[in-house]
């Protein structure tokens, strides 16, 4: 199984990450990650990928510096979180909740690998791994992030359980490998439509 939420679906419409939608979670069964090559044959495409590089650096230095601070805020249990932010915390916590209500019904998470690409701070990763998971592998853009979730499971998970779950710093392109269900959310907000197609 593949599930993909995103808050700005491909036709710009916004939906909000909230049990209300999650008919906008995309699923599919058994799935194969494979980095993807960068090609460029002439100019147009040598600018193209000069251009996604810029926007991933954004994004990675966004995430590790005032994005960070913003997010682990929100997907922690501060209290001191504005209206909107909360919104987002519950729009988000609920969309996790699903993603674990299907795997629950399952009851075969100890068979299961998983990959949490996008990770965050752990969020749907260390509860996976509290479900004993075979195997998780959980990564983000981020390393900020990744240092977070890092320290969360170390916190949360007994040593069986973190002998299981592996952080890592990569983005989506980066990420391989063969795994029982892909996660991702929220994340894929930040690529365009063709590379999403290509790493789908």
């Amino acid at each position: 199984m593949i599930a993909f939420t995103t808050s700005i679906l491909s036709s710009g419409t916004f939906c909000s990450s909230t049990v209300s939608h999650v008919s906008h979670i995309n699923t599919f069964t058994k799935s194969t990650f494979h980095a993807i090559p960068h090609r460029s044959n002439n100019r147009a495409s040598s600018l193209s990928l000069l251009k996604m590089q810029d926007d991933k650096t954004i994004v990675e230095e966004y995430f590790n510096n005032t994005g960070f601070e913003r997010w682990n805020k929100i997907y922690s249990e501060d209290k001191t979180i504005n209206t909107v932010q909360q919104d987002i915390r519950t729009g988000h916590n609920q969309t996790v909740q699903v993603i674990l209500n299907w795997i629950d019904e399952d009851k075969n998470a100890n068979e299961l690998t998983f990959c949490d690409a996008g990770c965050g701070v752990g969020s749907l990763s260390i509860p996976l791994a509290k479900r004993q998971a075979k195997f998780v592998s959980a990564s983000d853009i981020s390393q900020a992030m990744v240092k977070e979730a890092r320290s969360r499971a170390e916190m949360e998970l007994d040593a069986n359980a973190l002998s299981k779950i592996e952080f890592t710093t990569k983005d989506l392109e980066s990420i391989d490998g063969v795994y029982d269900t892909v996660c991702c959310i929220d994340v894929m907000i930040h690529y365009p439509d063709e590379k999403i197609a290509e790493m789908i």
